[in-house]
């Protein structure tokens, strides 16, 4: 293999390897935080959480409001991106015989949700 197709396949890896840093940076890290706020018209109508799907309510509601929504006062609130972990709170693929919330929050403003609603039943 003569120098020019080794610096080649070298460039091509560094450029892979900045591609894929970027790609991390710019789309994964984001999306792991349930405070990133969403721009409420883009959000889709259906997201993977918790290995659960949830349909949007459309009802946008305030901390307080979502607040009410549990007796414990403590709403789960959720991201939306790739590889978002599982918070506690919310009804997940297994089993368990403890309650679980059938809403989840994405937040979309300051003091502004939109509700998740669990499809399929807990």
């Amino acid at each position: 293999m003569s120098r020019t197709w080794r610096w080649a396949a070298a460039i091509v890896a560094t450029a892979a390897c900045i591609a894929l840093a970027l790609v991390f940076i710019l789309v994964v890290v984001p999306g792991r935080d349930p405070n990133t706020i969403h721009h409420a018209a883009a959000l889709p109508a259906r997201i993977q959480v918790c290995g659960r799907t949830w349909t949007m309510s459309r009802r946008h509601s305030t901390l307080d409001q979502a607040r009410a929504t549990k007796s414990s006062g403590q709403p789960s609130f959720v991201a939306i991106g790739p590889f978002a972990p599982c918070p506690p709170g919310p009804c997940t693929d297994v089993a368990a015989h403890v309650p679980c919330d059938t809403v989840v929050f994405v937040r979309v403003g300051q003091d502004d949700y939109i509700g998740y609603e669990l499809s399929g039943g807990p």
